[in-house]
């Protein structure tokens, strides 16, 4: 049985895959492209020490609007919590009109999701702003500022609180 947290994600995640995958494919290629990306939040630019390690995918299919999500771990709580699974479903938008100093391009996006290690779950939402630096139409590194909420269940425990932190990610498009 799939654990109660991870339940929403994880239909999440399907509805958001079946979407992008029946979306048309635009006439430019520039238009649809697939991103893969290795992203990392270091707990020391968290505001609790929450840390996590994913990989991400998303769909863009046109005017910079793409649909995707992560897989990976982090801290299910705080700096001091075990490590556990990490899933996260995301909208975003990369401004294809906007290209600071030729290789910049900024974006915002939302996010929702959460984390399990069984014993200790946690929810997250929140919403990300951040650039896109473009090494080359292959390849470009990603910084994000998120924030948001956490809600928080072990035991007795129960509440929820604001989270932020900076994202940095490799980015591989295709």
């Amino acid at each position: 049985m799939t654990h109660p947290v991870l339940h929403r994600p994880l239909l999440l995640a399907a509805a958001a895959a079946a979407i992008a995958a029946a979306l048309p494919t635009p006439a430019a290629a520039a238009d649809f492209r697939n991103e893969v990306a290795i992203e990392w939040t270091p707990g020391g630019l968290a505001n609790d020490g929450r840390r996590s390690r994913d990989i991400s995918y998303n769909r863009e299919f046109g005017n910079g609007f793409a649909l995707g999500g992560s897989v990976g771990y982090g801290n299910v709580h705080k700096e001091k919590s075990d490590d556990g699974l990490l899933l996260l479903l995301r909208g975003r938008w990369r401004s294809p009109y906007i290209n600071a100093l030729g290789f910049i391009k900024p974006q915002i996006g939302i996010e929702y999701g959460g984390t399990t290690n069984i014993f200790q779950t946690a929810d997250l939402a929140g919403v990300y702003l951040g650039a896109f630096m473009e090494a080359s139409p292959e390849l470009g590194v990603t910084v994000d500022y998120w924030t948001g909420t956490s809600h928080y269940e072990s035991g007795n425990v129960n509440y929820k609180r604001s989270v932020n932190g900076v994202r940095l990610g490799l980015a591989f498009r295709y």
